[in-house]
């Protein structure tokens, strides 16, 4: 029988055979009780000077000293997944690097003229567009076109100069008022001397080329120049 130590202990029993020989029975019983694990494993291992060999005489390990090393193993198992999940986490955890990339100020667009001036379907008409509501000087410019490119102001039209007037009775007030709805004044007639209202002319001379309309602010600061047209020589 094994005692504490782990060594065996056999009880014997005697008795005689029906033939007149000895029966020898010898009963092996754990001195202590034992795990049903490690008791599988001591009875593949037995007992006695054989305890500790496999079959083919090779030393084997003992049981307490197998599972202490499968413990350690499993230990190292774990402490090694630790350390190795910690980086991965950290990693995970770490906000992701975006490199900066330089970001270019939108440029300010062009806002558009407080005054539009559009030429109309007839040579010599046109109409005023705003952006909201401007005051502008009563007076219609007109300048030519010269060769170079450049422009020049036209004299003594009308016999003084054209009005920002949509009727020839419509009295003329130091500042004229536009709104979005626009404004459309009397037309150009190309003629030097009953432009627009003038009729009382001894000398009119009908002019040709390439011309723009010009308006400036009532106080007199802003210009705003409207595109080219053409007056043909003969109507």
């Amino acid at each position: 029988m094994a005692n504490a130590s782990g060594q065996c202990k056999r009880r014997s029993a005697f008795g005689n055979a029906p033939d007149g020989g000895t029966i020898v029975e010898i009963v092996l019983k754990p001195a202590i009780e034992k795990p049903l694990f490690q008791s599988a494993i001591d009875e593949n291992a037995g007992c006695g000077p054989e305890a500790g060999r496999s079959k083919n005489g090779a030393l084997t390990l003992m049981p307490s000293l197998r599972w202490l090393l499968v413990c350690s193993s499993l230990l190292a198992a774990c402490e090694g997944g630790t350390s190795l999940s910690s980086p991965a986490r950290s990693a995970e955890a770490a906000p992701s690097s975006v490199p900066s990339v330089p970001t270019t100020e939108p440029r300010p667009t062009a806002s558009a003229p407080a005054v539009e001036i559009r030429n109309g379907p007839n040579p010599g008409s046109f109409e005023l567009r705003a952006n909201g509501v401007i005051e502008l000087d009563p007076e219609l410019i007109v300048e030519r076109q010269l060769g170079d490119g450049s422009f020049q102001p036209v004299q003594n039209l009308d016999l003084g100069s054209m009005k920002l007037v949509t009727s020839c009775t419509q009295r003329v007030d130091k500042c004229v008022r536009v709104d979005e709805r626009g404004l459309r004044p009397l037309a150009w007639s190309g003629m030097s001397c009953s432009s627009q209202c003038n009729h009382t002319c001894d000398k009119n001379v009908r002019l040709y080329g390439w011309y723009r309309f010009v308006v400036r602010s009532c106080d007199g600061k802003t210009r705003f120049e409207g595109p080219v047209f053409e007056l043909a020589k003969t109507p």
